[in-house]
């Protein structure tokens, strides 16, 4: 029906990217914007875990093997995701 306001709202709210049934939303797929910021969180963790691999073997003479480094890596972005990492946690649902 032309001008039905339940239509019209179904019709807003898909075109913006939120699919509703009534007052309940529905869950939806992450979508690229998501990907790509969960993807640039997994760059800044691997690449500050590496950082921090290179200050341990450049001052302290300590070196990991890469499964322990990989360990390390996974352990702190399960930490990032309990802390909030929304994104970041949407690659690892998939």
């Amino acid at each position: 029906m032309v001008g039905d306001p339940a239509t019209s709202r179904l019709h807003n709210d898909y075109t913006k990217g939120k699919v509703t049934a009534g007052m309940v939303d529905l869950p939806s797929e992450p979508d690229a914007r998501s990907k790509q910021k969960g993807f640039d969180s997994l760059f800044a963790l691997v690449s500050w875990q590496l950082w921090k691999e290179r200050n341990a073997r450049v001052f302290r003479g300590a070196e990991s093997q890469p499964a322990e480094l990989l360990r390390r890596i996974q352990k702190e972005g399960e930490d990032w995701i309990s802390a909030g990492a929304k994104h970041l946690g949407c690659l690892f649902t998939e």
